[in-house]
């Protein structure tokens, strides 16, 4: 929907879930152009032509000049905002739209230090948008910043239903070579515990990468230089409770006059951290950052498990293991043939080992190991019995289960197994 030159009565909501909650950051209760949360006045903002686009289970509020946020939406889950940033439609939950509307991105040159960026809470410096189309699903921004750079963000849907592809193209309009650098920056707020999330950053070791953080409220621009939220930087795996975001940094080298450098962006979410990773590695991510509510552990990352991603930045494709090893165990369908037992996870992380017909594939049991609570390491088999090593993910501790691959029953179990290592 074109959103052309509208006011948005944005009104505050008392979020009263019972759940534990981290303390909003003050940049989140700042009412000046955005929601207060947890009192009753009504601001009038004046929201500048946007789109708000989906594809059916991911929902984008996308702006003229490119950053997301966008009002005139129907009120969220958890806060009730109505402005649309990036939402699950399955839970209706927002993951940047409640509180401040702080998400966006900025080119600089690094040798001129001629820059511009572009988010709503954070400032927007020297863009100059040339053109922005639209459809129900997609949404296209080209501008300027000043006479160095044209960029562009194309808002497709991937090859996932679960993520938006977002092609970035920035091209060198001067007549002079540039250093480029990319920032952008994501003020998780993840309903329904808006201003309570856990964060993960995985740069997947890309050289393109100078910088991350987990600081959502910084500025767009790119000459800004680094800074975080209580000293995380780097990788890092479910910080928080808190209320942050996540800040990566890049700089792509030496763009000649005329010349432009690609890259991809992924916006998205699943209804838990395993159906979000799954994404992930269907659509070839490297670095990534999860946004995950505090309403459930991290590991799970239920109702909704948000993510943004970038690919064509140098790093390790991102690789989901499904599988933690096979054993061959005796017939069970009187067919003659051994059976192939793999040992995988449910979506919730439970260990489980699938055991199909090596000749016709077919999948005759299902067994379950341990719980949710562990993480598989190996298997093995004696035909009759499998047996399926795992680490608890609480305490690290190691355990064996065994049970009948046939019948299901269980056996034994095992704690505290230690195994020396000789590397």
């Amino acid at each position: 929907m074109k959103n052309k030159s509208i006011y948005l009565s944005i009104a505050a909501t008392v979020f009263a879930s019972g759940l534990a909650m981290a303390q909003p950051d003050p940049r989140n209760l700042n009412a000046t152009n955005f929601e207060t949360f947890g009192g009753s006045q009504t601001i009038d903002v004046a929201v500048p032509d946007g789109a708000i686009i989906d594809n059916g289970t991911i929902q984008l509020g996308v702006r003229e000049l490119g950053n997301l946020d966008v009002g005139g939406g129907t009120p969220s889950s958890g806060t009730g905002t109505r402005n649309v940033g990036l939402r699950y439609m399955p839970t209706n939950a927002d993951a940047t739209a409640p509180g401040c509307l702080c998400e966006g991105w900025g080119v600089a040159d690094n040798l001129t230090k001629v820059t511009g960026f572009a988010n709503v809470a954070g400032g927007t410096s020297n863009v100059t948008l040339e053109s922005f189309a639209e459809t129900p699903s997609t949404a296209i921004s080209v501008v300027t910043i000043g006479s160095t750079f044209r960029v562009t963000h194309d808002y497709v849907p991937s090859a996932s239903p679960n993520l938006y592809l977002v092609k970035v193209t920035i091209e060198n309009i001067s007549d002079a070579s540039t250093e480029v650098l990319y920032r952008r920056v994501f003020d998780f707020d993840i309903e329904p515990t808006a201003f309570s999330e856990y964060i993960t950053i995985n740069t997947a070791g890309s050289p393109a990468i100078i910088f991350t953080s987990n600081n959502g409220f910084a500025t767009s621009n790119p000459l800004a230089g680094p800074s975080d939220i209580g000293g995380v930087t780097g990788d890092f795996v479910d910080s928080g409770p808190r209320d942050h975001g996540a800040l990566f940094d890049f700089n792509f080298g030496t763009l000649a006059p005329g010349a432009t450098t690609t890259f991809s962006t992924y916006y998205g979410a699943a209804g838990d951290e395993r159906g979000m990773l799954t994404a992930l590695a269907a659509v070839g991510a490297e670095a990534f950052s999860l946004g995950q509510p505090s309403s459930s552990d991290p590991k799970e990352g239920t109702p909704n498990t948000f993510a943004f991603a970038f690919s064509g930045v140098g790093g390790r494709v991102f690789v989901l293991h499904d599988y933690f090893g096979v054993a061959l165990v005796n017939n069970i369908n009187g067919n003659g043939s051994q059976e192939i037992a793999a040992l995988t996870t449910l979506k919730n992380g439970t260990p489980v080992v699938v055991i199909k017909d090596s000749r016709t594939k077919q999948t005759l049991r299902i067994r379950t190991f341990l719980s949710k609570n562990f993480e598989p390491i190996a298997i093995d088999s004696n035909g009759i019995n499998i047996v399926v090593l795992a680490r608890n993910r609480a305490n690290g501790q190691i355990w064996a289960q065994a049970r009948n691959a046939n019948t299901g029953a269980l056996l034994w179990s095992v704690t505290g197994v230690q195994f020396p290592r000789f590397n």
